[in-house]
C-alpha cells in the first residue's frame, strides 16, 4: 500500500523552505552592508563649523574619547555594540592599544578587521 503525503506536511515543508530563503537572504544582506565601509567625511570649503565640531566628526575616531553615536557612524557598528565599547572603555579605564577592542563582546576578527582603519587611539597607534 503506497500513501500519499499529507497536505500537512507539504505545508510545513513549504514554510521552512520560506524560512531557509528569508534567513540566507538576511545573512547576505549583512555580509554585503559590512564590506562597504566607511567614506571619510570631509568638510565643504566654505562651511563655518568650528574646528573642534569638524574635529569630531573625521575619522578616524579616537576609542578612548569617542561617544556611542560617532562610534555607530562607522559601518559594523550599532547602537549595541556602540554600547559595549564605551561600558568596556569606563571599565577598564580606557584602552591601551586599537587592538583591545577584540575583548569587547561582539568583536572578533572579522569585524576588527573591517572597523580597524576607522579607530585610532590619541597616541597615534593604528
Amino acid at each position: 500500500m503506497h500513501s500519499h503525503p499529507r497536505p500537512l506536511y507539504k505545508v510545513f515543508y513549504l514554510l521552512s523552505l520560506i524560512v531557509f530563503v528569508a534567513s540566507l537572504a538576511y545573512y547576505i544582506q549583512g555580509s554585503v552592508s559590512l564590506k562597504r565601509g566607511v567614506q571619510r567625511e570631509k568638510p565643504a570649503e566654505n562651511e563655518t563649523r568650528p574646528v573642534s565640531q569638524q574635529k569630531r566628526e573625521s575619522l578616524p575616531l579616537d576609542i578612548n574619547e569617542a561617544s556611542p553615536e560617532e562610534l555607530e557612524r562607522i559601518r559594523g557598528i550599532g547602537p549595541v555594540l556602540a554600547g559595549r565599547i564605551v561600558t568596556y572603555r569606563q571599565k577598564q579605564g580606557g584602552f591601551d592599544s586599537v587592538e583591545e577592542l577584540k575583548k569587547v563582546k561582539g568583536i572578533g576578527p572579522v569585524t576588527f578587521k573591517e572597523i580597524k582603519p576607522y579607530v585610532t587611539l590619541k597616541s597615534g597607534e593604528r
